[in-house]
């Protein structure tokens, strides 16, 4: 059995264009490869994770912000191509004496739900930032379900360090077997 099994190996896997002083070299270049496979996808999850939650966090400040009453003023669709719709409404708002336009419901939707409560002319509430009033929302609703995404991204770039790892230990695994081979004829 085990003689079958090497020959399978001789036959698909020893190269023998490779001369054994280059084996080193071969061995460096396949764990070396996994690593960065590994970790460049790693780090990609890992970044688009962090660009996932920005919007989150955004939205969770909201929050503690200030209140005032604005009036819905017009609703806005903007196509966005292949990328879909983005549907905004325009509101307008005072602060302190000074008067405020916006047009963001909400920093997590854009869908054309979230405009429906709001139609033309209707009194409603505005949260802005206390230290820039020109930035508001309509709906401060945090809702966790945003965080699913990131961390599903944060998951898998743990699973590409792993299997980058692994990746490595097998063609450490692989190249010890082929030394083996080349030695034994």
């Amino acid at each position: 059995m085990f003689g079958l099994f090497n020959s399978t190996l001789k036959k698909y896997f020893f190269d023998p264009a490779v001369p054994p002083e280059q084996l080193e070299l071969q061995e460096k270049c396949m764990v070396w490869g996994s690593y960065l496979v590994g970790g460049c996808s790693a780090i990609f999850l890992l970044l688009l994770a962090l660009a996932s939650l920005w919007p989150a966090y955004r939205q969770f400040r909201c929050e503690a912000w200030s209140v005032t009453t604005g009036t819905i003023i017009a609703h806005q669709k903007t196509d966005l191509g292949n990328a879909g719709t983005y549907f905004s409404v325009k509101y307008a708002y005072r602060v302190g004496g000074a008067s405020y336009n916006g047009d963001r419901v909400s920093y997590l939707d854009g869908s054309e739900s979230s405009i429906e409560p709001y139609p033309v002319g209707r009194q409603t509430t505005v949260h802005y930032n206390p230290t820039k009033p020109g930035e508001s929302v309509l709906q401060v609703d945090f809702n966790w379900g945003y965080l699913t995404f990131p961390l599903v991204c944060v998951l898998m770039a743990v699973s590409c360090f792993v299997f980058g790892w692994l990746g490595s230990r097998v063609a450490k695994q692989y190249l010890a077997t082929r030394r083996a081979l080349m030695a034994s004829e």
